[in-house]
């Protein structure tokens, strides 16, 4: 878990920096910092919250219980601290572990989704006993992608093997308002392999198919096609598409079923 929570936040990091750093301190040495990352957020996309507590002495200190407080439009995804309990969803409590010492430091991660319909500000804060910090993060306006699956023309047999080929034909929409150069199509289709993929960068793994989608300007579409092998008549697809860096303001028309027999 702390490696997924480490991956998210280099994620994050990269689709746009640090926002709302906000730092609390107190006479009796400690002080709590909490910050977010990206610097905007975006709707069905991962959020995450990094909160440190620091002890400035001059002697060792057991902390009160840390609590985080994630906005109602943030479900909680993940905390790397294994001692931390969840709560209703937008809540962290993490007992303390023991005294920090003078100069020292602890840290937790969480990491949240945004809702697709959340429109921010996202205000969340930490709370280390009489100790507030909050952080604030803008929500962007996120990307509307449809997707369409289609099977192109009858399944071929071929005649040593035995096995059926299936042609499927997938349309992406970008209905706005950004150019989407990162849209990502995820397909797993049951009882068959890829063996082509023409229009696209595709390539599987453990029954599942990942594409790196043209760039697509809004208003406009992609379409690429999927060549699979199966030895089943009754084979089926499902597929998902989103952009990394924009998420999708509304989900469900960015999914797709379909029945290759």
């Amino acid at each position: 878990m702390k490696g997924f929570a480490a991956g998210v936040v280099a994620g994050v990091l990269a689709a746009g920096g640090v926002s709302g750093v906000a730092e609390a301190r107190a006479g009796d040495g400690l002080s709590i910092q909490i910050v977010s990352y990206p610097k905007v957020a975006q709707p069905g996309r991962p959020v995450a919250y990094r909160v440190e507590m620091r002890n400035a002495g001059p002697g060792d200190t057991v902390p009160p219980p840390l609590r985080v407080v994630l906005p109602p439009e943030v479900k909680l995804l993940n905390v790397d601290v294994v001692e931390c309990r969840t709560g209703g969803g937008h809540e962290v409590t993490c007992p303390p572990r023991g005294p920090v010492r003078a100069g020292g430091t602890g840290a937790v991660t969480v990491v949240g989704l945004v809702d697709p319909h959340a429109r921010g500000p996202l205000g969340a804060k930490a709370v280390l006993g009489t100790h507030t910090a909050e952080t604030t993060t803008g929500v962007g306006e996120g990307a509307d992608l449809a997707l369409r699956l289609s099977r192109d023309g009858r399944p071929m047999r071929m005649a040593r093997s035995g096995r059926q080929v299936f042609r499927i034909g997938a349309v992406i929409w970008n209905h706005g308002p950004h150019t989407v150069r990162d849209a990502q199509l995820f397909l797993r289709a049951r009882q068959a392999r890829l063996v082509e993929a023409v229009g696209a960068r595709c390539g599987d793994s453990e029954g599942y198919v990942g594409c790196r989608v043209p760039a697509v300007q809004p208003g406009e579409r992609a379409r690429f096609e999927l060549l699979f092998r199966s030895k089943r008549a009754a084979a089926s697809a499902s597929a998902v598409v989103y952009s990394a860096k924009f998420g999708d303001r509304r989900p469900g028309n960015d999914k797709a079923r379909l029945r290759l027999g």
